[in-house]
C-alpha cells in the first residue's frame, strides 16, 4: 500500500445533492411600507403586541419594527409581540428532514447591565393551530395568564436566555418544550415549560451590545422521531453564540407563529428594533461532513443522511465534466449519519466523491 502522507494533497469534492423536497419562503419582511399590520405573504406579515394602558408596545416606521420594552418612562414591565407567518389553519407541517427556519435582524438600545432576574428575553416558534387554539388578530393580550391571554392549547419551543452585555450565567441559552398547553399563559412562566438543554457560553463572556445589529436564527429540524431546535446570534464582527437541543419525547413538527416575550427594562432593554424578519422550509441536503484517512481504513467518508434512505457513492479520478461518475458501492442509511470506507483510496492520486440518495422505487 502507499504511503498515506500523499494522499492527504488529494482533492475531494461532496456534491451537495437536495433531498426531494419543497424550499419555500413563508415571509421575508422588512417593513418597507412602514406598516405592521397587514398581512401579504410572503411579502409581509402582521405583527400584534400587548398594550401598556392603551397604547401597543409595538412601532413601525419604514424599515423597521420596535417593540418598546420602556413607554411612558415609568411603564417598564413584560411585552409580548407575536406574528403569524402561514395562512389562518394552514400551519407548516415538516416532512423528515426539513427545517424550519427564523431569521430575525435587529439591535437593541439602553440594554441593562445587571439583568434582575437571569433569563428575561423569551424567543418561540409555536403552532396556534392545534385544536382548541386560537391565532392572535389584535393588539392587546396580556403578556402572562390575563385577560386574553393567547396560550391555551398552543405548541412549540423557546429560546429562554440571558439579555445583557456580558453574560451573568453559564449556559446562557436554554431551549424549553411548552408542555404545560391547557393554561392561557403563552411565555410568561417557565413552569410552562420543559427545559430540554441549555449551553451557549459561560457567565463573563461578551453578550449583547447597545447600537450592534445582530442576526437571530432560530430552526426546528424534523428526524424520524425527533426534533432537533438550533439558536444562534451572530454579528459581523465574529462574535456569536449559539446551542441546540433535541426533542425526543412527542416531539412538535407543525408551527405557524412565532413570538418574542421581553420581560422587562430590567432583564432585557428599553427597547428591541428589527429590521428584517424571515420565515422558511429547507429541503434536507445530503451532504458529506468528513473525510478520515487511516491507516486500516483507508478513507473514511461520512455524510449526513436521512433513516430508512439508501445511497450510492461514487467516484470519479478528475472533475473532467466527461470522466463519468462510478458506483463504489450502495450503503444502507446508519441514522442520521452515514460512513463508508474506501480502502483503495491510497491506491489514487486524486479520487472525487458524491453520495447520491437512491430514489424509492
Amino acid at each position: 500500500m502507499k504511503p498515506l502522507i500523499p494522499i492527504l494533497a488529494a482533492i475531494f469534492t461532496s456534491c451537495l445533492l437536495a433531498h426531494d423536497s419543497r424550499s419555500a419562503v413563508l415571509v421575508d419582511d422588512d417593513w418597507d411600507d412602514g406598516d405592521r399590520t397587514e398581512t401579504n405573504l410572503p411579502d409581509e406579515s402582521a405583527w400584534y403586541a400587548s398594550s401598556a394602558i392603551t397604547t401597543p408596545t409595538l412601532s413601525s416606521a419604514i424599515g423597521t419594527l420596535t417593540g418598546n420594552v420602556r413607554m411612558f418612562e415609568t411603564n417598564t414591565g413584560s411585552r409580548l409581540w407575536i406574528s403569524h407567518f402561514t395562512p389562518a389553519g394552514a400551519p407548516v407541517e415538516l416532512a423528515l428532514g426539513e427545517t424550519l427556519k427564523i431569521t430575525a435582524t435587529f439591535s437593541a438600545a439602553n440594554i441593562t447591565t445587571s439583568p434582575a432576574t437571569s433569563r428575561g428575553l423569551r424567543i418561540g416558534l409555536f403552532n396556534f393551530s392545534e385544536p382548541g387554539a386560537t391565532r392572535v388578530s389584535a393588539d392587546g393580550f396580556s403578556t402572562g395568564s390575563g385577560a386574553g391571554a393567547p396560550g391555551a392549547n398552543v405548541t412549540g419551543y423557546i429560546l429562554n436566555m440571558n439579555f445583557a452585555p456580558s453574560f451573568t450565567i453559564n449556559n446562557p441559552l436554554q431551549i424549553m418544550k411548552r408542555t404545560d398547553t391547557a393554561t392561557n399563559n403563552l411565555m410568561g412562566a417557565s413552569a410552562v415549560f420543559t427545559a430540554l438543554s441549555s449551553g451557549g457560553g459561560l457567565s463573563g463572556t461578551p453578550g449583547f451590545a447597545n447600537g450592534v445589529t445582530y442576526t437571530m436564527e432560530f430552526s426546528a429540524k424534523r428526524f424520524e422521531a425527533t426534533t432537533e431546535i438550533t439558536t444562534k446570534f451572530f454579528d459581523d464582527s465574529g462574535w456569536n453564540i449559539s446551542h441546540t437541543a433535541t426533542d425526543v419525547g412527542a416531539p412538535t413538527f407543525r408551527f405557524d407563529g412565532f413570538a418574542v416575550r421581553a420581560n422587562g427594562v430590567a432583564d432585557t432593554a428599553d427597547s428591541i428594533t428589527f429590521s428584517r424578519f424571515k420565515a422558511e422550509v429547507l429541503p434536507f441536503e445530503t451532504r458529506i461532513t468528513s473525510v478520515a484517512f487511516t491507516i486500516v481504513d483507508g478513507l473514511t467518508l461520512t455524510w449526513a443522511s436521512l433513516p430508512g434512505k439508501t445511497y450510492n457513492i461514487e467516484w470519479r479520478s478528475s472533475l473532467d465534466p466527461t470522466d463519468q461518475w462510478a458506483t463504489l458501492d450502495t450503503v444502507a442509511s446508519g441514522g442520521t449519519s452515514t460512513s463508508f470506507s474506501d480502502i483503495e483510496a491510497p491506491f489514487y492520486p486524486n479520487r472525487f466523491y458524491q453520495i447520491v440518495e437512491i430514489a424509492a422505487p
